[in-house]
């Protein structure tokens, strides 16, 4: 996996990559399977890479009262599915019996198109049961990245266009889980 990943992140030459694995050019079918296995692959490296930094959030959490605030602003270009998956692993290893875990991540707009700033909360029994819920905070969160979002207490994700407004929204989210 890791000559693969070495591959896709050097951004290699579909053409080249698809002689080299098919041992000439593709066509029809066989160049659609490849294309959806290249496509697979790049969002599994994107995902482990993800996930090694943000291995890092656990050290560097923040003391909310007696809530572990993990998180922020991770790897550009993560999807909703990525977030969530991402954020539940955290919240499984969180040190704290109360966590909350919070991520952002950019993709930038292309052309006209705004950023999208899709993000995601988990939190721990603990910290539900302090009264803190995930739907509560991204409702609270969403407006400050211009745009919307909810879900349950447990997890909750929301999506906006505007990146500048993170820095905000993770402060705000900060003011939420200290007055849990």
């Amino acid at each position: 996996m890791e000559g693969v990943g070495a591959a896709l992140a050097d951004h290699v030459d579909h053409r080249a990559t698809r002689r080299a694995v098919f041992g000439g050019e593709v066509r029809g079918f066989d160049r659609d399977f490849f294309n959806g296995v290249h496509r697979r692959l790049r969002l599994l490296l994107r995902a482990e890479q993800a996930r090694a930094a943000a291995a890092g959030l656990l050290d560097t959490a923040r003391r909310v009262g007696d809530v572990d605030l993990v998180g922020g602003r991770v790897a550009d270009g993560l999807g909703a599915n990525e977030l969530r998956e991402l954020a539940g692993d955290l919240r499984n290893r969180a040190r704290s019996e109360k966590a909350v875990v919070v991520l952002f991540s950019v993709t930038p707009g292309v052309d006209d198109e705004p950023a999208k700033v899709p993000f995601v909360v988990a939190t721990t029994a603990g910290a539900r049961d302090a009264g803190i819920g995930a739907g509560a905070i991204v409702k609270e969160a969403a407006g400050l990245v211009g745009g919307r979002g909810g879900g349950k207490p447990d997890l909750a994700q929301g999506a906006g266009s505007d990146p500048a407004g993170i820095d905000a929204a993770m402060a705000r989210i900060a003011e939420l889980v200290g007055n849990g």
